[in-house]
């Protein structure tokens, strides 16, 4: 497979000065650095052509971090940064800042670790989301089941303009209860109804049962509902190295796909991304 855009990868360094309150040792293997020549290794490793560095720190360090090393390596396609979407006027001017560089695309912010549970909503944030959208960014969300799948459908209906790319496939609840995953079909089906809504096959990574027969229900479902066109691989790098690293993951999502089109395959591997980050 050539020609294959990752969409979802991150890098860091623990001792660069660049908060990560969720990075401890308690994370095992995570624990390390992951820098820009480890993931160039890796993606030669596997024929990937180019990656999207993805935030993992709500900080303006970390995104100057990463435009630093999409400057660096030709093979960063672009940059899914932060800025302060709680703060209008300071996202203003951090998004002039980081879009001088050329490679931001995209925005994320870790409303998963946010004790309010409506952050993405509130009237703020809705400001620098009109800015993001006019500044022809895309918008990432993390983790979003169960707490904010919902939420993306009010998004897209308040910024029809703005591109929202679900990470992970809104995270499938598996080894819930059947209620759960009937819930998280019903919610990412609400959101694939939105033209301004796609997503990433990605960090699909179950653990114990992280086989093909686990995760292709997810992705016959994600194509159902949003067909190739709207989705793009991710290889959720190094978080993928918990359970079996990247050669796993790739493996099993092109299992998952062997039975599409070559130009379905090719909106998957790469196209939609290169579309909605505009590589």
């Amino acid at each position: 497979m050539t020609g294959i855009v990752d969409s979802h990868l991150h890098i860091w360094q623990l001792d660069q000065d660049v908060p990560h309150p969720w990075l401890n040792a308690s994370l095992g293997v995570l624990y390390k650095d992951f820098d820009e020549v480890a993931a160039s290794k890796v993606l030669d490793e596997h024929e990937i052509a180019q990656a999207v560095l993805v935030q993992a720190s709500d900080s303006i360090e970390e995104t100057s971090y990463l435009l630093g090393a999409a400057k660096r390596n030709s093979w960063v396609g672009g940059v899914v940064g932060w800025i302060d979407l709680a703060a209008p006027r300071r996202a203003a001017t951090q998004l002039v800042g980081s879009m001088e560089s050329g490679v931001l695309k995209g925005i994320r912010h870790l409303i998963h670790d946010e004790e309010d549970a409506q952050f993405i909503l509130r009237a703020e944030v809705e400001q620098s989301l009109e800015m993001v959208a006019e500044a022809g960014l895309a918008l990432d969300i993390p983790d979003a089941f169960p707490r904010h799948l919902q939420q993306v459908l009010q998004l897209a209906r308040r910024h029809p303009e703005l591109s929202i790319v679900i990470d992970h496939l809104g995270k499938p609840p598996w080894g819930a209860p059947a209620e759960s995953m009937e819930l998280w079909r019903s919610d990412l089906e609400q959101a694939a109804a939105f033209p301004n809504v796609v997503a990433k096959i990605s960090g699909l990574d179950c653990g114990p049962g992280f086989t093909v027969d686990s995760v292709e229900p997810v992705v016959d479902f994600a194509l159902e509902v949003f067909g190739a066109r709207r989705l793009m691989y991710g290889g959720d790098w190094p978080m993928s190295m918990a359970n079996g690293g990247y050669q796993a993951s790739l493996q099993i999502i092109s299992e998952c796909l062997s039975k599409l089109s070559a130009d379905e395959q090719e909106q998957v591997w790469s196209g939609t991304a290169r579309r909605i980050y505009r590589i």
